[in-house]
């Protein structure tokens, strides 16, 4: 079972994923289980959401000036929320309407 191939979603359920191929990743099953558990739906389920985290995950071993620079790469994109991420993986009705998403 942890060889077969599954569908992963990189835009999630609840963060108005659709079928579009740039949306589904093939990777085998065990992988899949663990990206579920490392980013379980949560608040870390939008990809600059999950690269905080991960950045957040790491202060003791990042020095200060690549968190900060990281951060504020960040920081500009989530505020750019709408050219940062590609439209063809997100439901249209949903891309324009900012008040529903998690930020």
């Amino acid at each position: 079972m942890k060889n077969k191939l599954t569908r992963h979603h990189k835009f999630e359920k609840q963060d108005w994923w659709n079928l579009h191929y740039d949306n589904v990743l093939l990777i085998k099953d065990i992988k899949h289980r663990a990206l579920h558990i490392l980013f379980p739906n949560s608040k870390e389920t939008l990809p600059l959401d999950k690269i905080d985290f991960i950045v957040d995950m790491h202060t003791s071993t990042l020095i200060k000036q690549a968190q900060e620079d990281i951060k504020t790469i960040l920081q500009f994109w989530k505020n750019q929320w709408r050219e940062a991420y590609n439209p063809k993986i997100l439901k249209p009705v949903n891309i324009f309407n900012k008040e529903t998403w998690h930020h």
